[in-house]
C-alpha cells in the first residue's frame, strides 16, 4: 500500500477523522483517529481504474460505509453484543471472501435504537450494493472492491476497538486478523492479474 497521500487526501482524512470523532462521542481521541485514517481508507492499486469518476465514487462510498460501520459497531459495543461480532468472525472462518452485513444479530429493547440499527443496516447494504455495481466492470475490479470493503471494516474495527471491553476487543482482534488475511490474499490475486 505505497500510496503517497496528496493534500486533498489529507483534508478528506481529517474530515473523516472529525466525523468519526463525533460518531464515537469523543471516546476515541482525534490523534488516534488521525493515526488510523492517515493514509485514507484504502490504498489504490495503479492500473485498476480506467475511469477516474469510478475511483472517486468508490472513495465516497467507502467513506460513507466507514462512518456507517463505525456507528453500527459503536451501538453493538454499547449493547455488549459480542454475539454479533462472533457471528461475523464465524462467517469469516467459513472461508467467505465477501464483506457480509450481519443483520439481525443485535437484540435491542429500546425501539429508537432498534430503528437506528435497522436504518444503519439498510444504509450499509445499499452502499455495498453500489460498490459492487462499480466492481461489475471486471473480475479484477470486483476483487479490488471486495478488498476495499474488508479494509474499511478493518479501519472501523481499529476506530472502535478502544471503547470495547476485553472480551469484545479479543473478538474484534480475531475478526481484524481474518479480514487482514483475506484482504492480503485478494491483493495478491489482483496484482497477479494486472
Amino acid at each position: 500500500m505505497g500510496h503517497i497521500p496528496l493534500f486533498e487526501d489529507f483534508n478528506d482524512s481529517n474530515s473523516l477523522s472529525k466525523d468519526t470523532y463525533s460518531i464515537l462521542e469523543g471516546k476515541v481521541s482525534m490523534e488516534d483517529l488521525d493515526g488510523i485514517l492517515n493514509e485514507g481508507l484504502f490504498g489504490f492499486i495503479k492500473g485498476i481504474f480506467l475511469n477516474p469518476f469510478k475511483k472517486r465514487k468508490l472513495n465516497q462510498l467507502g467513506e460513507e460505509l466507514f462512518k456507517t460501520k463505525v456507528e453500527m459497531m459503536k451501538i453493538e459495543i454499547e449493547e455488549n453484543a459480542t454475539d454479533s461480532f462472533k457471528a461475523q468472525l464465524d462467517t469469516m472462518k467459513r472461508g467467505t471472501q465477501e464483506y457480509e452485513t450481519q443483520q439481525g444479530y443485535l437484540e435491542i429493547t429500546d425501539r429508537a435504537k432498534q430503528n437506528k440499527v435497522k436504518s444503519l443496516e439498510d444504509k450499509e447494504q445499499a452502499i455495498i450494493d453500489q460498490m459492487d455495481i462499480i466492481g461489475q466492470e471486471s473480475e479484477t475490479l470486483q476483487k479490488y472492491v471486495d478488498k476495499v470493503k474488508l479494509e474499511i471494516r478493518i479501519k472501523a474495527n481499529d476506530a472502535t476497538i478502544r471503547i470495547a471491553d476485553r472480551e469484545t476487543q479479543r473478538i474484534l482482534q480475531q475478526l481484524k486478523q481474518a479480514d487482514l488475511k483475506q484482504a492480503n490474499s485478494l491483493e495478491r490475486e489482483i496484482k497477479k492479474e494486472l
